[in-house]
């Protein structure tokens, strides 16, 4: 009788100019929104994370000729939705009377349900979106009149509090609403300034763990194989393995998001 081998969980590493695809207008993945961009990145992270959650980016020159680009008016069918300003600005339209810009560096966070809408973009934005769980859909609706409010939110660096800063890293956690507290975490990493960075094994029991790099580069993964991972790359850990940091870069900066059930 044979014996069953069952894999061990590994460490995935999604990295932007691997994950290019083209994307149209009759798109039933929830992008159709987005089809005058005609390619997206799309990281793959529902195969990687059993479903958990969902990548995708904005590939760099999409809207060099579209400075008028505006979305209509919509909300997302997810959990949570975390845009991560990779470069460049946007202009986050919330109600009718409304309207918010997020900077490279910042963070949009709306919640599943939350009407909104995506305008005005610099020459230079690229945008990093995950969403949870991994299922996700659009749905066009009407702008939300004035005095509505909104549950969504624009974190800039300073929302962060700073809660450890271990082998030449610190790390900064934002305030995640209560209602998501016991789902998500959500931290910034920085390479210390005055610090040696020291390489360190990290090991965590959540249900995945996400690093997004957003500025530098990272050397990451498992013992035997780390690779370099830069600005809109994906680092994807399983529980129980071991992730070893090699090496970063002086100017490294990356958003971890921890998937907690």
């Amino acid at each position: 009788m044979a014996t069953e081998i069952i894999a061990e969980p590994r460490i995935g590493i999604r990295k932007a100019k691997d994950h290019i695809v083209a994307i149209g207008g009759g798109s039933g993945d929830g992008d159709a929104h987005r089809a005058v961009f005609g390619h997206l990145i799309d990281y793959r992270l529902q195969e990687a994370t059993d479903g958990a959650a969902r990548g995708v980016a904005t590939v760099a020159g999409n809207f060099i000729d579209k400075p008028a680009f505006v979305s209509d008016w919509h909300v997302h069918n997810c959990g949570m939705q975390i845009a991560i300003v990779l470069s460049g600005s946007l202009a986050l339209g919330l109600a009718d009377d409304l309207h918010v810009r997020a900077h490279a560096g910042e963070i949009m966070f709306i919640p599943g349900g939350v009407v909104h809408t995506a305008l005005a973009p610099s020459a230079d934005y690229q945008v990093l979106e995950l969403t949870f769980p991994g299922e996700f859909g659009t749905t066009e609706t009407d702008v939300p009149p004035a005095g509505s409010g909104s549950q969504a939110r624009v974190w800039g660096p300073s929302a962060a509090t700073r809660t450890e800063v271990a082998g030449g890293l610190e790390f900064f956690v934002y305030p995640v609403e209560a209602s998501y507290a016991d789902r998500y975490d959500l931290r910034r990493i920085w390479r210390s300034r005055v610090l040696p960075f020291a390489p360190t094994v990290r090991v965590h029991d959540d249900k995945v763990r996400l690093l997004v790099v957003t500025q530098g580069w990272i050397e990451s993964g498992e013992a035997a194989e780390p690779d370099r991972l830069e600005k809109g790359d994906i680092l994807v850990v399983p529980p129980g393995t071991e992730r070893h940091d090699v090496a970063v870069s002086d100017d490294f900066e990356a958003i971890e998001v921890r998937i907690l059930q």
